[in-house]
């Protein structure tokens, strides 16, 4: 008899390194007492993103940077091809297909600052003068429906918030008078914190 398999849903964490295993096995059944069965996966496998143990129907990752939850594709639909080995080779090997949806699962990834910003203001600026907005991003943003609020918290020394603060909205403002001869450059030190969601 032909080996039979079901049809099985497995969720992946999106950023998943490659080797990772995409759940338990899905592994197929046959009748005869003595058949060896096989896998491959045969279609639905995008970009080769997954890989399966021939042996087990150990499902895993094989280019992991295609899991992207804000990227273009959230689920695959593998067909699996099992065979048997025709009772240890008395018979012809029978094969069936079954199916393994795997839907990528969103996980919270941390903002990114842009590198190297810089701001110039004029000695005689007031204070609460505005200087600039710092320039980050979070990945979790690229789609419409995953919203990142970012907070900023301003790490500075206190030599250096005595001339410049840093607002939670990440918007630089002067805090005290400035003087060229003293000094010409400052460097402002923070942190930024998503929302988590």
């Amino acid at each position: 008899d032909a080996p039979t398999m079901s049809h099985y849903h497995r969720t992946i964490d999106e950023n998943s390194v490659t080797g990772a295993t995409v759940g338990k096995v899905c592994t197929g059944s046959d009748e005869d007492n003595g058949d060896t069965l096989s896998y491959a996966i045969t279609d639905g496998n995008t970009d080769s993103v997954f890989q399966i143990d021939s042996s087990t129907a150990q499902i895993s990752v094989a280019l992991d940077d295609m899991l992207d939850y804000e990227g273009d594709q959230r689920e695959w639909n593998l067909t699996i091809t099992v065979t048997d080995d025709g009772v240890g080779g008395q018979f012809d090997p029978l094969s069936t297909t079954g199916k393994v949806t795997i839907a990528v699962a969103n996980v919270n990834e941390a903002p990114e600052i842009t590198k190297d910003q810089s701001f110039a203001v004029y000695e005689n600026a007031s204070s609460g003068h505005s200087v600039g907005m710092i320039v980050s991003s979070d990945p979790d943003n690229n789609r419409i429906a995953d919203t990142q609020s970012l907070v900023y918290e301003d790490l500075s020394s206190d030599q250096v918030q005595e001339r410049f603060y840093i607002r939670s909205d990440g918007g630089v403002r002067v805090a005290g008078s400035l003087d060229y001869e003293s000094a010409q450059s400052y460097i402002l030190n923070f942190s930024v914190t998503d929302n988590g969601s």
